[in-house]
């Protein structure tokens, strides 16, 4: 299994974010997921961090998957994921067929070929009655991997991002909002704008804190600072995967 040598991955890290009030304790023992959340809130959640991420340091990019589960005993390993990831987005956006009008509609439509226009609340329900051991989206990486699915699309298609993050976060359709989050989709009851700088400025200040506790040596090269306000965050507690 491809590590980077870390008691916690980048993964985990943001993942443990949308899975705190997700996960449920078996009555026999471990824990798990239920999978209509899993899909539209913790998997979308991860694919638009990674975007932000693959966006805003896509000139740094084989530095920033050093912190990424990889093969490591490849050479030059980080160039080809980085080729590896890029690739990937290229074939989604081909898979999908046609110009992006929701970057929602777009992940769960390629990773899940969910579509929120014509799925039913059967369909839903469905969705909602199965449920996934915990133990096993760790296993098979599943939050590194949708995480880096995210980094592939943002450094291949930084203006693409733009725009859907624009008519997702930005000018805000009032009717999809409403139709995404009958859906599961995690988003406020209100419709609220999030500009792309604002959430860049969030989650590079989360990986300056996942970096400094793991990683310190690649700060610099990727240009993070831990704000002021957060390095108590690195000092004391950070981040907690449920596990």
């Amino acid at each position: 299994m491809p590590t980077t040598g870390v008691e916690e991955t980048l993964g985990e890290f943001f993942g443990s974010i949308a899975l705190r009030n997700l996960v449920e304790k078996k009555v026999l023992g471990g824990y798990e997921v239920p999978l209509a959340p899993l899909i539209a809130r913790v998997s979308f959640w991860m694919f638009q961090v990674g975007s932000v991420l693959g966006r805003t340091l896509r000139d740094r990019l084989p530095i920033l998957v050093k912190m990424i589960p990889m093969t490591a005993d490849e050479p030059n390993p980080e160039q080809k994921v980085c080729d590896v990831l890029c690739m990937l987005a290229t074939n989604r956006l081909k898979r999908y067929g046609r110009n992006p009008s929701s970057l929602a509609d777009f992940w769960l439509e390629t990773e899940f070929r969910v579509n929120l226009a014509d799925m039913s609340r059967e369909s839903l329900k469905d969705l909602c009655t199965q449920k996934v051991p915990l133990d096993e989206i760790l296993a098979e990486r599943k939050l590194d991997e949708w995480l880096s699915w995210g980094i592939g699309f943002g450094a291949e298609y930084p203006q693409l991002l733009q725009d859907l993050w624009a008519k997702t976060f930005e000018n805000v359709d009032g009717e999809a909002w409403t139709r995404a989050r009958s859906h599961g989709v995690a988003l406020p009851e209100t419709p609220t704008a999030l500009p792309l700088k604002d959430m860049e400025t969030v989650v590079l200040a989360d990986v300056a804190i996942y970096a400094q506790k793991y990683f310190a040596h690649l700060l610099e090269p990727l240009g993070l600072t831990v704000p002021q306000s957060l390095r108590a965050r690195v000092s004391g507690t950070t981040s907690e995967s449920p596990k």
